[in-house]
């Protein structure tokens, strides 16, 4: 539903038919659309882009996937808000939203802290371009409230590590809508023509 608020104007026009939306808060989460419509998948259960696989040792081939998730190496495992707090927790910071708080004002071990997890968010982000190419990727959720510290090192990292000509027209933002971006597209897609893609 968030996704589908930031693929809308003001007035609930779709302006951006194609776009991806990351929000990273305790886990991640995160929505598509394609063609002005939410994916959903073949059951309705996709995309899972927090569980997109960003950091496996594969030296000796695939590893024996754990029992719970998320799993070791995926993209929430990997930058979730939950990470920053033991990023923070190890620098002295009693959580992340302490962190981020130092960061905005100076403190280099902070900044380096959101620096590593938006580093993280960048290989995601690469992944999403990978598969989608959508006009907008757009991340969300408390972690967001970082600006700039997480949105700097995530964009770079993502134009690195994302093939020549590949997104080249993507634009990386922070989404628009904050915590009410939820409600917004569950709104808007009440009011769109009722039949879900």
């Amino acid at each position: 539903m968030a996704a589908l608020a930031e693929a809308c104007d003001e007035a609930g026009e779709v302006i951006h038919p194609d776009l991806a939306m990351l929000t990273v808060g305790t886990g991640i989460g995160g929505g598509v659309i394609l063609n002005g419509r939410i994916f959903r998948g073949s059951t309705g259960a996709a995309p899972e882009l927090g569980h997109l696989l960003i950091g496996l040792e594969l030296t000796d081939g695939a590893p024996a996937p754990g029992d719970d998730f998320p799993q070791d190496g995926s993209l929430e495992r990997e930058s979730a808000g939950r990470v920053l707090d033991a990023l923070g927790r190890a620098r002295g910071f009693a959580d992340g939203r302490a962190v981020v708080a130092a960061a905005q004002d100076g403190d280099e071990e902070a900044v380096a802290a959101m620096r590593i997890l938006g580093e993280r968010l960048g290989i995601g982000i690469a992944n999403v371009l990978h598969a989608y190419e959508p006009a907008v990727v757009c991340i969300g959720g408390g972690v967001s409230a970082a600006g700039p510290l997480l949105l700097g090192p995530a964009e770079r990292v993502a134009r690195a590590w994302t093939l020549p000509g590949v997104g080249d027209r993507t634009e990386i933002r922070l989404a628009r809508y904050g915590p009410e971006a939820g409600v917004r597209g569950a709104a808007l897609l009440a009011k769109m023509d009722g039949a879900p893609a």
